[in-house]
């Protein structure tokens, strides 16, 4: 009778520890544990909600390479998605909720054909840098994906946005 006890209070404390973690969003793993405001590249900017990265984005610069191509980002509630001139992507996006610009995008997956080696190469570094998001900033028509240093990894122009 002692041993169903202490599996039920052990069942118990396990069931209880998962509710208090289902609440979040996105793991430590994922986004920026910090309530610090971002340096000057995120001030400058509005505190956005993640809601108002909903919709899709043209992808126009990764890193400091200028995207020439066809590419898309759409983010919604809980998912992302997009194409390049080779291949698409998709996976889900969260956000961190002690910060209203943190967010993060996991269980990325892409197709592996080959194209341009150009564009290859954009492409590459785009799902690199979606590994490297904690951040974003959105002002007017502009998205912008942020590392941890504050670093626009990717910028969006809106192209049809809820």
């Amino acid at each position: 009778m002692k041993m169903i006890k202490m599996m039920l209070v052990a069942t118990m404390v396990v069931a209880s520890l998962a509710a208090c973690n289902s609440s979040k969003k996105c793991n430590k793993d994922c986004c920026a544990d910090t309530t610090e405001v971002a340096g000057d590249t995120v001030e400058a900017m509005q505190m956005p909600e993640l809601s108002q990265t909903f919709g899709e984005w043209k992808i126009v610069k990764v890193g400091d390479m200028t995207v020439d191509f066809e590419a898309s980002l759409v983010i919604n509630d809980d998912n992302t998605f997009g194409a390049h001139i080779c291949n698409s992507f998709g996976g889900e996006v969260a956000q961190e909720l002690r910060r209203p610009d943190a967010i993060c995008f996991k269980n990325v997956a892409r197709t592996q054909m080959m194209g341009p080696e150009e564009e290859m190469k954009v492409e590459d570094a785009f799902a690199e840098a979606l590994n490297n998001v904690q951040f974003f900033a959105v002002k007017g028509n502009t998205l912008q994906l942020l590392d941890a240093d504050n670093n626009v990894v990717v910028e969006g122009k809106g192209v049809s946005l809820r």
